[in-house]
């Protein structure tokens, strides 16, 4: 008995090669990208997300609770927006404290969608996270600078009265 596989091998080359695009894409992102069950655990993660928060390799996050990665002040707030994610799909751009592998905090953005198998049923999520400490860094330093330029116009402008006083005092002393 011989059977053409011909096209059966075809298929798999097309989904080997589909596989390798979607991987390369997947780790050449440059935000960090968290796949998370159900449960909360993390599935599957691209080497961003574990420079991000300051592991060595991806076995360091694969089966832990997403949650560990988020500040516990804000862990109440990330659960009631995944709850959100759930009923409207995803949610983007929600600021929190992240945490890295050293327990050190710093500031990033997550959006979030949910993940769903080819029946439509709900698997989890993918969860895409930003690191913005620079962000927040020079939103800081705006501010800084909008401070003291306020302060440097308010100066400006008692210089100005004070001269304008003076002028007034002068004028009838001479």
């Amino acid at each position: 008995v011989c059977r053409d596989i011909t096209a059966r091998k075809q298929a798999e080359q097309a989904l080997k090669q589909s596989q390798e695009k979607l991987g390369a894409m997947f780790e050449s992102v440059t935000d960090g990208i968290s796949v998370i069950d159900l449960n909360g655990v993390i599935t599957e993660v691209n080497q961003r997300a574990v420079e991000m928060h300051g592991y060595n390799s991806k076995n360091e996050l694969l089966r832990r609770s997403a949650f560990e990665l988020v500040a516990p002040r804000d862990r109440g707030r990330i659960a009631n927006n995944m709850r959100k994610a759930i009923k409207q799909g995803t949610i983007s751009g929600v600021e929190y404290t992240l945490l890295k592998a050293d327990g050190s905090e710093f500031p990033g953005e997550l959006s979030t969608s949910v993940l769903k198998d080819a029946s439509g049923n709900m698997v989890g999520h993918i969860t895409i996270a930003r690191d913005i400490t620079e962000r927040k860094r020079a939103e800081k330093e705006r501010r800084e600078l909008e401070a003291r330029a306020h302060l440097t116009s308010r100066l400006a402008s008692i210089g100005e009265m004070a001269a304008g006083i003076a002028h007034e005092i002068n004028n009838p002393l001479t």
